[in-house]
């Protein structure tokens, strides 16, 4: 029993199942693709290389902006100027995506950094969640994966990329957030945001 779920754990494990699904993928599909499997690879590499790279270093240097203080310095900052809980977690969210790019980092570092002061409130962390999550949403510069992912994939100049995805993901983010706040003067009333 105690084998049978190693072996069930090791095949479960993320990575490794989604090295099989490639190996299943590769055995299964291989006749069907047209040209070389090096011309695969270099058609890939060029359209998904440059992503992989901008998501890398949105995530070291998310890493470096939560390790140096900035963001408990925003925090405090902004506390200081009697900013509510939900404006400070979206600002702060808002900001390391725009900084780093990565969408997830900025989400990750904004609860780490804002998870302790959040449970001090009277807010409902649901609320403080989505608020992060909009913030997070707003800012997808040359520097986010999914902006190259969307000039790559959808052959823009990048001019068109920040007038139709930036300042689209930015609006969403707003009105997303406008939304929480609508929310959150109904809050004791709603049941699951307590």
């Amino acid at each position: 029993m105690c084998m049978a779920y190693e072996i069930f754990a090791f095949i479960g494990n993320k990575n490794m199942a989604m090295l099989i699904s490639v190996g299943v993928a590769i055995l299964t599909l291989a006749r069907y693709i047209p040209g070389s499997a090096n011309q695969i690879m270099m058609e890939a590499t060029e359209k998904a290389g440059l992503i992989l790279l901008v998501t890398g270093v949105g995530g070291a240097l998310g890493y470096v902006i939560d390790k140096s203080g900035i963001g408990l310095y925003l925090v405090e900052t902004l506390s200081a100027a009697h900013i509510s809980i939900l404006f400070t977690v979206f600002i702060l969210s808002a900001v390391l995506k725009g900084a780093q790019g990565s969408s997830t980092v900025a989400l990750v570092t904004a609860s780490s950094i804002l998870g302790p002061i959040a449970v001090q409130t009277n807010v409902s962390p649901v609320l403080i969640g989505l608020a992060i999550c909009a913030g997070g949403n707003c800012l997808s510069f040359p520097n986010d994966s999914a902006f190259w992912v969307v000039t790559r994939f959808a052959d823009l100049k990048i001019n068109d990329t920040i007038k139709a995805w930036t300042v689209g993901a930015t609006l969403s983010g707003i009105i997303i957030f406008l939304f929480i706040l609508l929310i959150g003067q109904f809050a004791e009333f709603l049941p699951g945001l307590h």
